[in-house]
């Protein structure tokens, strides 16, 4: 009788301390490229804030490349949702369903903003969305400093 007591506690034991361990495998994650250059890697249940990306006008022409993983899925449905600093809706990219693992999606800023012709856009904010999110995930916030040229 001692020895199930015994073995009864010591298994409430083992239990409580596995289960007090808390673990994070799995869950969404995402990185933003620039020219196959990784500028934003972000597991979502970490986030520390949103990651902020410096552009100039040499950079502005270079190919975004966004992958975003769902627990190791491709999302259906995916839309790229850009916005400016006054959450104003610049460009919404839709990308269809892939069936294989870390479909990218890609764009250039370039081609749907233009650098001498941003009208006071100095921030763009990149949203990401699917089938698979109920709302949208601000994934980064690109920087669009003016050139700053000095007079004499």
């Amino acid at each position: 009788m001692q020895h199930k007591r015994i073995k009864s506690i010591s298994l409430f034991a083992l239990s409580f301390l596995l289960f007090s361990f808390s673990s994070r495998w799995g869950g969404d994650s995402f990185q933003i490229y620039l020219n196959k250059k990784l500028v934003v890697k972000e597991f979502v249940h970490l986030a520390n804030g949103t990651k902020s990306v410096q552009m100039n006008r040499a950079s502005y022409d270079d190919q975004v490349d966004i992958y975003y993983s769902h627990c190791g899925q491709v999302g259906k449905s995916r839309t790229i949702t850009i916005k400016d600093e006054n959450n104003k809706l610049l460009k919404q990219l839709h990308f269809s369903d892939y069936e294989g693992s870390n479909s990218g999606m890609s764009f250039k800023v370039s081609d749907f903003l233009s650098w001498d012709k941003r009208n006071g856009v100095d921030q763009l904010n990149i949203y990401y969305s699917s089938k698979e999110l109920t709302t949208e995930r601000l994934l980064a916030t690109f920087i669009l400093p003016t050139d700053s040229k000095a007079k004499p």
